[in-house]
């Protein structure tokens, strides 16, 4: 301009643009291959500026909506969100903007049916090499399925949980029956057994003289049938304890326990001549007195069922295994077990019953030879698994029998 005011000249640039309009074009192709991928997918994609307004749907969104753009681009995903779901969604959403962190939720979408689905939303940002968001891409993934799988399963295990306290709840009923039954077998069950025998004895004693032969054969086999009435009640609530009476483990010393039970036999073991050698035995976690239960009954045994003419000689000992020498299947093969093994000369048994002879009521021999009522090994079979171990017995008929105890070390 002169200094009146009026034009004198023009003066222009040209800029080459080219590289702009190139990287313009580039964009803009990728935007048009993003929409043509989207469109072709199930699943419901959508995008929303840096601030969370939502900027775009791919067509998934309008058949399922059954709404447009126009109402789209209104309330973004909020339009057909469950009411129940809004709010949460929006504070998760306005998390995520404020953060820049992934938004995640499960909210229900109502389709073109007029029927809400869940669906599992989730976003992520895109940022620039500034970690400024530039965008956010997010998809919408039915999982209606999956939902209502989850749901029957979960009513599913409540209704098992709500069976199994019941039952829970049962068996601690039956508990306290059978504590009350080993009460009653203890002391009401055997008050008329000791009141037989009592009476029995005095008449043996006062009025023997009065009996005919058959008479004193009678009295005999009356004595006889109520001691062993009263060892089976005995039998029987030592079995009982040892599923009801509380577990309380401690540190137990094996050789202690035996050597007092060899000790409690010493009079049979003079009587027979019977020789025991027990050797170094392990110390382990457990019950004491089920423990020198165990050996009470297993020495017992062997101090029974003996050859006539041939004094017993029982050894005990004791090695240290794996578990996986007992299992080969074993998950924890390294597992340090005490291994103990009481064998005998004495009649021992077939092999046939090397699994049966630890049934409840399994005998293998009449009372006329033996007495007994068949729960001893019941009672050392029930011990051992309330420590978490496993036993054994195998046998040769006339040439003695083995058991092989095997229980967790400390």
């Amino acid at each position: 301009m002169d200094e009146n005011g009026e034009p004198l000249k023009m003066i222009g640039t040209i800029i080459d643009i080219t590289n702009e309009r190139e990287r313009e074009d580039l964009l803009l192709g990728r935007e048009q291959k993003f929409r043509m991928l989207a469109d072709s997918v199930p699943q419901l994609i959508w995008t929303a500026d840096a601030q969370g307004d939502f900027n775009y749907f791919n067509q998934s969104v309008y058949n399922y909506t059954g709404l447009n753009e126009s109402e789209m681009n209104k309330g973004g995903l909020l339009c057909f969100t469950h009411r129940e779901d809004k709010a949460k969604f929006m504070k998760l959403w306005s998390d995520s903007i404020d953060t820049g962190i992934d938004f995640s939720i499960e909210h229900r979408l109502l389709n073109t049916a007029g029927e809400y689905r869940w669906h599992l939303s989730h976003a992520s940002a895109q940022k620039d090499i500034m970690g400024n968001i530039q965008i956010w891409v997010g998809t919408s993934n039915d999982i209606q399925n999956q939902k209502t799988f989850t749901n029957e399963l979960e009513k599913q295990v409540q209704e098992r949980t709500a069976e199994l306290v019941q039952k829970n709840d049962d068996l601690v009923k039956m508990n306290i029956e059978l504590r009350s039954f080993a009460y009653v077998s203890s002391h009401d069950l055997q008050e008329p057994l000791r009141k037989i025998q009592m009476f029995i004895s005095r008449l043996n004693e006062t009025e023997e003289h009065a009996f005919s032969k058959n008479t004193k054969d009678y009295f005999t086999r009356i004595n006889v049938a109520a001691n062993r009435m009263q060892a089976l009640i005995v039998d029987l609530l030592d079995y009982s304890r040892t599923n009801t009476l509380d577990k309380v483990f401690m540190n137990t010393n094996l050789e202690d326990l035996a050597q007092e039970v060899i000790n409690d036999y010493k009079e049979v073991i003079d009587e027979k001549n019977a020789v025991i050698e027990l050797f170094d035995l392990c110390e382990v976690k457990g019950i004491p007195f089920q423990l020198r239960q165990l050996f009470s009954n297993l020495i017992g045994n062997s101090l029974k069922f003996t050859k006539k003419g041939t004094a017993p000689h029982i050894v005990i000992k004791r090695a240290n295994i794996k578990e996986k020498v007992i299992n080969e299947k074993s998950k924890n093969p390294d597992k340090d077990y005490c291994h103990i093994s009481i064998s005998d000369n004495g009649i021992g048994f077939d092999a046939e019953y090397e699994t049966r002879i630890f049934e409840v009521f399994r005998r293998l021999h009449s009372n006329i030879e033996f007495q007994g009522t068949g729960i001893g090994l019941a009672i050392v079979k029930k011990i051992v698994e309330n420590h978490e171990g496993t036993i054994t017995a195998k046998g040769t008929k006339g040439k003695g029998a083995q058991f092989d105890i095997y229980i967790p070390e400390l």
